[in-house]
């Protein structure tokens, strides 16, 4: 009895010994990245297995990989324009992997760089969320400021601006589902689809939004690509095409716009909107003030398109200042 109560003891004060060192050595604070302290930076926090990082006011110079299947939740305490990572131009700015789910509140993201896909955000398969966010001046070639693919992606109260792609200059969407509240989409350029926003063949639906003064060759606010695009109390304005749809392209998608408004935006063809094939229903919507060089000031179709409750004015065009039906259907109540 005398020696199984010594040998517990011992075993008890090895444990001891083992254990406090390292509890002497923990890093205080882990789970709150400061700017400019390496042995605090966000992916430090990451790394460490935080699932809910507080994310100081500064400038992170950092390029922050979140691995797969995680949650983690970052916080910019002092809001977006006192808390920013920069990606320096060298990489993806946050890299979501598959099966993460990640919430971004109150940061900026900028200075993303990737030469193939998402500048700011690449989300591959993941979820990723941003409240309260601004995403500017990214680069890649496909999805400028965020490509989302096979996954979730949500904005609330977020802005993305200035970034550039060849395909979705400020979002490309790739076979997700993406959902915007109270957003901003502005300033973006493609140089092929979807200067604002690329959509391929996922669901898009924005609510109380605003696409203004991007940039594509087809597409300039928004291109569907075989996808269901659904607006509401949404602004589509002064954006610009240099081949069609200045405003919306919808190509074999779904388009559905109702209480918003598509005005001053340009292209060749289809100044508002180009319909190739697909459906385009307005409800208790506006198209004004959209100018095409050729055909359709405001929208041009060779699919099916039905207006409801709504107005087509002070459009302007070569042939079809208003609407241009090309071997399509048009119903107007």
């Amino acid at each position: 009895m005398k020696r199984s109560i010594t040998s517990s003891m011992i075993l008890t004060v090895l444990a001891f010994a083992l254990v406090a060192p390292r509890a002497a050595h923990a890093k205080p604070d882990a789970c709150t990245a400061k700017p400019n302290n390496p042995g605090y930076s966000i992916q430090a926090a990451v790394d460490d297995g935080c699932a809910a990082i507080r994310v100081n006011p500064g400038t992170y110079h950092e390029n922050v990989v979140i691995p797969s299947g995680r949650t983690v939740a970052f916080n910019g305490a002092a809001g977006a324009a006192k808390t920013i990572v920069d990606g320096g131009g060298i990489g993806t700015v946050f890299t979501i992997n598959s099966g993460a789910n990640v919430t971004l509140t109150g940061l900026t993201i900028q200075n993303g760089y990737s030469s193939f896909i998402g500048g700011g955000i690449l989300s591959d398969t993941a979820t990723a969320t941003l409240n309260d966010c601004i995403v500017t001046n990214n680069y890649a070639l496909y999805g400028g400021g965020i490509l989302s693919q096979y996954g979730l992606l949500t904005l609330n109260s977020t802005r993305v601006a200035n970034s550039s792609a060849d395909v979705g200059g400020g979002i490309l969407n790739h076979f997700g589902t993406a959902t915007l509240t109270d957003s901003t989409v502005t300033g973006n350029a493609a140089n092929f689809n979807g200067g604002g926003i690329f959509d391929n063949t996922g669901p898009l639906t924005l609510t109380n939004s605003r696409i203004t003064h991007n940039n594509g060759m087809w597409g300039g606010g928004i291109a569907n690509n075989s996808g269901t695009a659904m607006l509401t109390n949404t602004i589509v304005s002064d954006n610009s095409a240099g081949g069609a749809s200045g405003g919306i392209d919808n190509v074999f998608g779904a388009l559905t716009l109702t209480k918003s408004s598509i005005k001053r935006n340009t292209a060749p063809y289809g100044g508002a909107v180009f319909n190739y094939y697909g459906t385009v229903e307005l409800l208790d919507s506006q198209v004004t003030e959209n100018t095409a060089v050729y055909d359709g000031g405001g929208i041009a179709s060779r699919g099916t398109v039905t207006l409801t409750n709504s107005r087509v004015a002070d459009n302007s065009a070569y042939e079809g200042g208003g609407l241009s039906n090309l071997y399509g259907t048009m119903t107007l109540n």
